[in-house]
């Protein structure tokens, strides 16, 4: 498996997952909440504050990196 799909991978599981954990508290704490609201608030949030993870090519070869909007270090 190629290193830019196990990125793309990756990118989806952590989506994912940050999306259900999202979406389980929002219809905890607001329970009026229905449907398509939920998962329109979810799908934003998420967008917002699931790490990145992307593939980059260096001269020592293919890495990937993840990047996040809680921290300023890049981790490969």
């Amino acid at each position: 498996m190629k290193l830019k799909t196990k990125a793309f991978l990756l990118n989806i599981v952590i989506f994912f997952v940050t999306f259900l954990v999202i979406h389980f508290i929002l219809n905890y704490f607001f329970k009026d909440l229905k449907g398509a609201y939920v998962a329109g608030i979810s799908g934003g949030l998420t967008a917002m504050l699931a790490p990145r993870a992307k593939n980059i090519k260096t001269q020592s070869g293919d890495h990937i990196q993840m990047t996040w909007i809680f921290s300023k270090k890049v981790r490969t």
